[in-house]
Parts: C-alpha cells; sequence; structure tokens
C-alpha cells in the first residue's frame, strides 16, 4: 500500500458526488490563531466545509454557521 501526501482534487470529487470536508479545525475560541471567518473565507475558497472542533466550546461552530451558504459546517 502506498501512502500519498498530494493535495485533494476537489473538483473531481464534487464530480463523482463526494464532499471534502476538514474534519478537525481548531480556532481562537480554543487554542488555535484562526477566526470562524477565516476559516470558512479558506474553505469557501478551497470549495470545501469545515468541522471546527473547538475545546469545550461551540461560539466559533455558531458563528461560522451562520456565515455562508455554500460551506458545510
Amino acid at each position: 500500500m502506498d501512502i500519498s501526501f498530494e493535495s485533494v482534487n476537489v473538483p473531481l470529487l464534487k464530480k463523482h458526488g463526494f464532499n471534502c470536508v476538514d474534519m478537525h479545525i481548531h480556532t481562537v475560541a480554543s487554542d488555535a490563531i484562526i477566526t470562524p471567518e477565516m476559516a470558512v473565507k479558506k474553505a469557501s475558497k478551497l470549495g470545501c466545509g469545515i468541522s471546527i472542533t473547538d475545546h469545550n466550546k461551540i461560539s466559533s461552530y455558531l458563528k461560522a454557521a451562520k456565515m455562508k451558504k455554500d460551506v458545510l459546517v
């Protein structure tokens, strides 16, 4: 089995009916330097969804979920 560290081809995944989602993102509400707004903006640019996994807080998720309808949060 080969291990690959290539970038994900999001358009190709979408063409085949898949969604790309980063399943582990922390924000300033936890222990990272990225705001929920920055996370949604980057996800929108990449064409993928995000899962905000801050420690013991949901405030960044709530902000991100209200921001853009084209990003799965």
